[in-house]
């Protein structure tokens, strides 16, 4: 059990303090999926996949509304598209689970 405790002194004395310390440490959300996912489930998963679709081109509707860079937000369609296809693809011909399939897409964009 903790006790809160106050203290009093000059903000910027010097001395040592007593707490916890956190260190942030980025993760790549990629590196989470793991490695072999095999899906039983193959129409569940390109329902996930067309799903994430649909909702990632409304966003982008929205985009078009508030920004006048309209080439740009058509770029951002297309290469979201692309990932969703190549991702299909790789559902449907290496019967793998829709996340490995999106994390596989990206790695070949780069």
């Amino acid at each position: 059990m903790y006790s809160l405790r106050t203290y009093n002194g000059l903000p910027a004395s010097p001395g040592i303090v007593i707490a916890r310390a956190k260190k942030y440490i980025p993760v790549n959300l990629l590196d989470l999926v793991p490695a072999n996912c095999a899906s039983t489930n193959l129409p569940a998963e390109v329902s996930k996949i067309n799903h994430a679709l649909m909702e990632a081109r409304k966003q982008l509707e929205s985009m078009r509304i508030f920004y006048a860079e309209k080439e740009l937000i058509n770029a951002l369609e297309y290469i979201v598209e692309s990932i969703a296809q190549e991702a299909l693809e790789l559902i449907n011909n290496e019967r793998i689970c829709s996340v490995l399939a999106v994390k596989k897409s990206l790695r070949e964009i780069r």
